[in-house]
């Protein structure tokens, strides 16, 4: 299985409606999955995470 890590801009152009500073707060919240590798200042989302987490969020 290949996983598919994005920086908050690349997950920004992919959802469009998530501006890269709502973004960078749901993660100062822990409100959305990500990932901190050691040794790299970027914070990374892994994309299934993050389908499955906006999935949860629209159950009607």
């Amino acid at each position: 299985m290949v996983r598919t890590l994005l920086t908050d801009r690349e997950l920004h152009e992919r959802y469009p409606q998530l501006s890269i500073w709502s973004i960078n707060e749901m993660r100062r919240r822990n409100q959305i999955p990500h990932l901190k590798l050691p040794g790299i200042r970027k914070f990374l989302y892994d994309l299934e995470a993050v389908e499955k987490w906006l999935g949860g969020l629209y159950v009607v």
